[in-house]
């Protein structure tokens, strides 16, 4: 009987280790099925982490063109006021010169080439102002000759002062 036991047992143990070498065979199958879809995911977001730091860059680097070209558009305004100033004053000086001419045609105590002479004034700063302005804004200032300097709707400019007669 002792020896039914121990071969009983004996056979019981072999049939019990095999089942466990399946277990672990099963067990290392499913840890190298793991190992290979935790490399799989880890390959992806080493993938997305580079797009990811690409689409940064691209988007800094758009961002730093724009904040340059509004630095840019700043200063044109900055300058644009600067330059309307400075139109205004001229524009008042102007101003100041036809009242002045004009209080000197109603004492009527100018003499012709006074009057030729502020009118000639005036009509420079006009240009100066035309200049300055029409032109360089693209406001399609056309000249006596009749050449277009900028495209577009604008000032035509009949040429030198007038006479008075």
């Amino acid at each position: 009987m002792k020896k039914l036991i121990t071969l009983i047992f004996t056979a019981v143990l072999l049939v019990s280790c095999t089942d466990y070498d399946s277990q672990f065979d099963q067990i290392d199958d499913k840890i190298k099925e793991l190992a290979a879809a935790n490399a799989s995911l880890e390959a992806e977001l080493a993938a997305m982490a580079a797009l990811n730091a690409s689409v940064s860059a691209q988007t800094a680097a758009k961002l730093a063109e724009f904040q340059g070209a509004v630095g840019s558009i700043v200063e044109a305004l900055q300058n644009l006021g600067t330059a309307s100033a400075a139109t205004i004053a001229q524009v008042q000086a102007i101003i100041a010169q036809i009242s002045a001419l004009a209080e000197l045609v109603a004492a009527n105590t100018a003499t012709q080439a006074e009057i030729d002479a502020a009118i000639a004034e005036i009509q420079a700063m006009l240009d100066l102002i035309n200049e300055n302005v029409l032109h360089h804004s693209g406001g399609g200032s056309t000249s006596s000759s009749g050449t277009e300097h900028h495209s577009g709707g604008g000032h035509h400019h009949s040429g030198g002062g007038s006479t008075n007669g």
